[in-house]
């Protein structure tokens, strides 16, 4: 028996519906087509950038060394500049650096021992890797903040390949409180718990984890609950250090929600 007009055109149609998805899985993405309109303009520009002084200079200016840089940390960068050298979540960042600098943060450099202490933590270790821009400290404070790129690469562990930017709070607390570490609490987590809780005690909505335990566990919990009232958030408490950092890509206003929340 032949086929029949109607399997022709069911086949034709289902056909036409692959060749659609494969299109639309294959066109490039609004921030995609904005990120290679922002290239094209930067590699059509006859001068380079340097995006700490906002300098700008011939490639001849910059093999002979004949450009002066001027730097100027506390530089506050236009829309403009912002937006025609960066993409993605480092304009975020740079929007958030402006208002650190008019608020009167100075740009800081972390120490190796310093770097030492980050890489240690449970928060950032969870990755395969990670690296750091825009450190800044706070005024009259040891306080600092920080943009971690966080990677994960392993994807028998994970699923699938990630690496984002997210923000972190490095803040001295007073005394020591152990080491507690503190996420959201999992679907699952949530249902076991009814039945026996392991936690040390009880945060609305996060699971804790004890590393080592404080001398003082209701000053502890007073302290963690404060700042555990955010979603997509990590929590680390280590002696007299208090980590805080989102787990999404960095947003102004999400940025000024924890300052206030963090640092009053």
């Amino acid at each position: 028996m032949g086929t029949s007009i109607g399997e022709i055109v069911f086949y034709v149609a289902i056909a036409l519906i692959v060749i659609f998805i494969f299109v639309k899985i294959l066109e490039p993405t609004k921030a995609e087509k904005e990120e290679e309109r922002r290239l094209k303009e930067s590699l059509s520009d006859e001068f380079l950038y340097d995006p700490e002084t906002g300098a700008r200079f011939t490639v001849e200016q910059a093999e002979k060394g004949t450009w002066i840089a001027h730097d100027n940390p506390k530089r506050i960068k236009s829309d403009e500049e912002i937006n025609k050298y960066y993409s993605g979540s480092e304009i975020v960042v740079e929007q958030i650096a402006n208002h650190l600098k008019s608020a009167g943060c100075e740009r800081y450099e972390f120490t190796e021992e310093e770097i030492s202490i980050l890489s240690e933590t449970k928060m950032l270790s969870n990755y395969d890797d990670w690296s750091y821009s825009s450190v800044f400290r706070f005024p009259e404070s040891d306080d600092l903040v920080f943009f971690p790129t966080v990677l994960v690469s392993n994807t028998n562990r994970h699923g699938s390949f990630f690496r984002g930017q997210q923000m972190l709070f490095w803040l001295a607390v007073d005394h020591g409180f152990g080491h507690y570490y503190l996420r959201e609490r999992r679907p699952f987590e949530k249902f076991f718990d009814l039945i026996k809780s392991d936690d040390e005690f009880e945060i609305d909505g996060m699971e804790v984890f004890t590393i080592a335990k404080s001398e003082e566990p209701l000053k502890t919990r007073h302290l963690l609950e404060k700042f555990a009232l955010s979603q997509e958030i990590e929590i680390e408490l280590n002696g007299s250090s208090l980590f805080v950092k989102t787990t999404d890509e960095p947003n102004l206003e999400r940025f000024l929600e924890l300052e206030k929340l963090l640092l009053t």
